[in-house]
Parts: C-alpha cells; structure tokens; sequence
C-alpha cells in the first residue's frame, strides 16, 4: 500500500510520516512545500494539475491531509487565501479520491464549537466562532458529501510535541521561558492537549481497525491553558513564574477563541479500547524521547523566535 502524507513537514504531519517510515512495510510517501525538508516532495496543492499528476504517479491508498493555514489569526486576516488552501484543496484531493477508492484521512479541530459548553463529543452541532472554524466545518461537509463512505475525520485540540519549526505552543512557551521571556498565557481557556506522538498512534489504530467517520483523538484531561502552560514547566524544570495568567479578551488576539472548549473520546475508548496521555505524561514522554528533528543541537539553546 502507498501512504501519501500532506503537511509532512509539520507537526501532525511530520510526526505521522516518521512513524509510517519506522513502523510500516508500505510505502510513506510525504509532500511539503513552504517549509521543504530531505526526503519529501515538493508540492503546492494549490495548484490542481500538479496535483492530480502527482495522484496519478503515487496512487495512494490512503492520503492523510494534515496539510493547512493552521492559525486561527492568519485565517482571519487572509480569508480568501485561507479558504483555497483549507476548503479548496480538500474537496480537489477528496474528488481524485473517490475517481480510485483510496480513504481521505482529513484532520478537523474543536475549533468548529464555540466553546460554550465543552468538552464536546463527536455528535454535539458545530458552531465555529472564528473562520479558521469555519473553514473546518465547510471542509468535513465536503469530505462527507463527496466521500460518504470513504472517509476518517480526525478531530483534535492544542496538539504540542517535537517539529521540526518549533511553532507548537509547547515548543514556543519551551524555547522562550529557557531565554527568561515572560509570558503571558489565557487562564480562561480550557481544552484537551494532546501528545503528537498519541494522534499519530491514535490515527494509525484508527486505519487498523477500519474505522470510518468522525472520531475525536484527545488527551483525556481538561485543563486551562495556563495550567497547561505550569505543567511545561514543571517537566522541563524552567521557570513558572515567568508565566503570566491572563483573561483571553487582553491578548489582542485576531480570531475570537472558544474558552470552554475540548474533545470527548468515549467514542475512541470505546471502539480502539484506548486513549492518549494525559499531558504530564505525555509532556514527560516528550522530554524523554527528545527532539527528534534537532541532531547536533540543543533545542533550548536555540535562538528565541
């Protein structure tokens, strides 16, 4: 079988295409294109001829569409450019997967609820406060309309781990509390952080076991994202009172955010009789596994982005 990965320079794809490179006898093949890395393949998904060539020269069994404009502020400043890349480029690859059977694994986030009334299970209405959100409802309606019986969505939430751009909260709040930056961090958010590492664990128990639908892979314990932010430090033994508790409305943030939000997973316990980490273990998992993108370097002796 051929996997094709889109993204795979990120942090959900790039941790997805080393662990099929690591762990499978089929073929990973993995695209970037803004941010190109050794081994992947240069590819704007923009551009629908490039594509449906490249389809055509892998046809891939399955594609795992973790490629995206992935900030929630970007989204709301570039909305046209946002919607080509989210929306648009996800209906092209979901037609070329229906033309030849192969499974879209699509990856969705607790950004289409509103943050009311959170946690939230995969059977609660969408309700997006922001248009990053938006752009994931349009996408999942298209998946499950042009592929109705040929598609995994993988919802997911403040997802933090090991990449290779250091973009991730986890890495971002590491790097800068190393350089004795203080920080200010929301105290009136609330989510589910989940380890990389267990999504791509998740989604690949997922492909096992022949699941289709809508599943939300999660970690299992709700904390505020200044909470979160203590427990990074604890782990990684840096400095907690450089973190700043803050309400969400005095950051000057673009995009509105849910402050009640999360994902329930009983549906994955369920089904695969498992979940991720919770986030000090899986924070701790992090530290011990180290970055695996960084060889001869020390991550927290990285200039401050």
């Amino acid at each position: 079988m051929t996997h094709l990965v889109t993204g795979a320079s990120g942090l959900v794809g790039g941790t997805l295409y080393r662990h099929l490179k690591n762990n499978s006898s089929d073929n990973a093949v993995g695209t970037s294109y803004r941010h190109p890395a050794e081994g992947l393949h240069s590819l704007e998904l923009l551009n629908t001829d490039l594509v449906t060539q490249f389809f055509k020269k892998f046809h891939p069994d399955i594609i795992f569409h973790a490629a995206a404009m992935g900030s929630a502020d970007q989204c709301e400043k570039n909305q046209s450019l946002a919607r080509s890349i989210n929306v648009e480029t996800t209906i092209h690859l979901a037609q070329l997967c229906r033309n030849i059977n192969t499974l879209l694994v699509f990856y969705s986030s607790d950004y289409i609820f509103n943050g009311a009334s959170g946690p939230y299970s995969e059977e609660d209405p969408a309700a997006p406060l922001n248009y990053y959100g938006q752009l994931k409802v349009l996408a999942e309606e298209a998946i499950r309309q042009i592929l109705p019986d040929n598609h995994l969505i993988i919802r997911t939430t403040v997802i933090y781990g090991w990449e290779s751009q250091g973009k991730n909260f986890a890495m971002s709040l590491i790097n800068r509390l190393s350089h004795q930056e203080k920080i200010l961090v929301p105290n009136d958010q609330t989510g589910t952080p989940t380890f990389v590492e267990d999504l791509a664990q998740g989604t690949l128990k997922l492909i096992e076991k022949k699941c289709r639908g809508i599943y939300h892979v999660a970690g299992p314990g709700l904390v505020s994202r200044y909470q979160f932010a203590l427990e990074i430090a604890s782990v990684f033994g840096l400095n907690e009172r450089l973190i700043v508790p803050s309400a969400t409305n005095k950051l000057g943030q673009i995009a509105r955010r849910p402050l009640s939000a999360g994902l329930k997973t009983e549906k994955l316990r369920r089904d695969l009789n498992w979940l991720p980490q919770g986030c000090r273990q899986g924070l701790q998992a992090m530290k011990t596994m180290g970055n695996p993108y960084i060889i001869k370097k020390d991550f927290l002796h990285e200039p401050a982005r």
